[in-house]
């Protein structure tokens, strides 16, 4: 069973089996560049316990992690996870530049934190680059996403990329998995066991 992502499968996937048609179509799915950042203040800059799509035309998605995932939870400081996308005018850029733009959205964001004498101190950063992460959705990629089960006996697919009812997200691969478990558990071989 193969979880990776869309292109490192394509670089791994032995000569014999690149030339089925079923692998051939992932040659149509090409990954996008991500960046995901990791960002610690001084103080909470929201309450919110769930993810949340921004108005932000870098920020597409944030959490505060604080809130969200207990082994961040700190009732008096935020640690957000924010996506910086789209990231291809990016991904070459330094971190500093990738942090100094995300501050910049965040004073459009939480404008009451980040402006006056008291403004909302950063304490950590970290960024995080992914060249080839999801696959990008392109009119035609839908008839190119496979299904779980491979022509290969006992060789199986998991991922975003993969055919279920979602786009590239963790919704997808997280069906994806699902999916592919029960393609293994109705699988011949699972069945003679």
């Amino acid at each position: 069973m193969s979880a990776l992502p869309v292109d490192p499968l394509k670089l791994l996937l032995p000569e014999p089996w690149k030339q089925l048609p079923y692998f051939q179509k992932l040659d149509g799915l090409d990954g996008v560049p991500v960046i995901n950042i990791h960002l610690w203040f001084d103080r909470k800059l929201t309450a919110i316990d769930h993810l949340l799509f921004s108005r932000s035309p870098l920020l597409s998605v944030y959490a505060d992690m604080s809130n969200t995932c207990r082994e961040y939870a700190d009732p008096d400081r935020s640690m957000l996870e924010l996506v910086f996308a789209p990231a291809k005018d990016w991904i070459g850029r330094s971190d500093d530049d990738i942090v100094a733009a995300t501050l910049e959205e965040l004073k459009r964001l939480f404008p009451q934190h980040f402006t006056g004498e008291d403004q909302a101190r950063l304490r950590k950063a970290i960024v995080v680059k992914t060249p080839l992460s999801v696959y990008k959705t392109v009119p035609g990629c839908q008839k190119l996403r496979p299904d779980q089960a491979s022509p290969i006996a006992n060789f199986f697919l998991a991922g975003d990329y993969t055919m279920q009812r979602y786009l590239a997200s963790m919704e997808g691969a997280v069906l994806s998995g699902k999916l592919c478990a029960r393609a293994i558990a109705e699988s011949p071989l699972a069945v003679a066991a």
